[in-house]
């Protein structure tokens, strides 16, 4: 367990780190005598990088160890803030962000090596963890990142480089190699993508993860652009509903989802979670009271928060340890494209209407759910996943 909470220590300072930058990168972009153009690419740059590489870095993280690839990972990381912090231009801040996006393999391997070290009845609920150190990094570095701008447009970058570096030192002096040290190292090649989509058990989950992840991506991208279209919300009143949905996913991932494991099905509760999360992205799409809105997150952030966790620990337990690396890899190369093209596409609906992307994307998750449903099946064999009575001790 020490292993484990060290490794979600460097997840949190990881995405700590990243998230300084939320509130402010707009007007330093504008600072800098950027245009809105120069903003979406910096914005886009990240998940380009980070679209390329992420299967690269799963697939090196099952042949050499998890341990390595997190060195390099946040050294790059470290490198690259320090890098932001020092010089101030355009051109630079973009090609460092997509520079960034290439290195950034912290989370995917991080992941990989809680699968290592948990066994399979608590695997879903450690996955949890993650998610919810993920989520309390975004609550907590937005906020804080205004604040050290307050201070300089070099301070949050000097900010986020200081917790990369303490993730780098965590990771060389607290983090031993996984269990699965010898077994990653066998000389076995990973599937590529094309390879996985043609292996019909894995076919199914796959594409739940792209509809799942380029529908919440339409959501985050366009939310704070239809608050204020239909419901004409203050900057402030974005952040404020925005941590309330926060919080919610960070309790459901790290509570409340260890709770549902240990007396349901993973695979049953996923197909649940989505059809929440479906119904309340709909939802979302036609309020225009800010009680619906928040009435939507509720679904949205539950049922997203569940499905979110589900996915990947249902993708890991589909494939051979061997290929964990690579099949969480892939599965945030998907989530990276959806961060690219949600954006995209939302901006094309919401010129429009603004209940586009609402709507687009609550049936978006329903039709991935149902088509996920038929290709995989409702409920897994059960030798393939856990009874949920053998989950019950924790």
């Amino acid at each position: 367990m020490k292993a484990i909470l060290t490794v979600l220590l460097v997840i949190f300072l990881d995405l700590l780190g990243f998230s300084f930058i939320v509130p402010f990168l707009p007007d330093y972009v504008a600072h800098l005598g950027g245009s809105p153009l120069w903003f979406s690419w910096i914005l886009g740059a990240y998940s380009i990088g980070q679209f390329i590489m992420a299967p690269v870095w799963g697939r090196w993280s099952d042949k050499v160890g998890r341990k390595p690839v997190l060195l390099i990972s946040t050294l790059g990381s470290t490198l690259a803030w320090t890098s932001l912090a020092l010089v101030h231009s355009l051109v630079f801040l973009l090609i460092i962000r997509f520079i960034a996006g290439l290195m950034s393999a912290n989370f995917t391997v991080a992941q990989s090596y809680i699968v290592d070290v948990s066994p399979p009845e608590k695997r879903t609920a450690n996955l949890g963890l993650t998610g919810m150190a993920f989520g309390v990094g975004f609550i907590l570095g937005p906020p804080t990142g205004g604040f050290l701008y307050l201070l300089g447009p070099a301070a949050p970058f000097w900010g986020s480089a200081l917790l990369a570096a303490s993730a780098l030192t965590l990771v060389i002096i607290a983090v031993p190699e996984s269990k699965n040290k010898i077994a990653s190292r066998r000389r076995v090649a990973g599937k590529s993508l094309v390879e996985f989509l043609k292996d019909p058990s894995l076919r199914g989950i796959l594409l739940v993860n792209l509809g799942f992840s380029l529908a919440f991506s339409l959501f985050q991208s366009m939310f704070s652009q239809v608050s204020i279209l239909q419901l004409h919300f203050a900057p402030w009143q974005i952040g404020a509903t925005l941590a309330f949905a926060g919080v919610l996913i960070a309790l459901t991932q790290g509570g409340g989802l260890r709770f549902l494991v240990k007396r349901y099905a993973e695979r049953p509760l996923m197909w649940v979670s989505l059809f929440l999360c479906g119904l309340g992205l709909l939802l979302w799409g036609v309020s225009t009271l800010s009680v619906e809105l928040l009435l939507a997150l509720v679904p949205i952030s539950l049922g997203g928060g569940i499905a979110m966790v589900l996915i990947r620990s249902l993708l890991t337990k589909s494939v051979p340890d061997h290929e964990v690396g690579t099949a969480l890899g892939i599965s945030s190369s998907l989530d990276s494209f959806s961060r690219v093209v949600g954006p995209l596409l939302g901006g094309v609906l919401v010129s429009f209407s603004a209940m586009l992307p609402g709507l687009l994307s609550g049936a978006m998750i329903l039709l991935s759910g149902l088509l996920g449903v038929i290709l995989w099946g409702w409920k897994s064999k059960a030798s393939a996943e856990p009874a949920p009575a053998e989950a019950s001790e924790s």
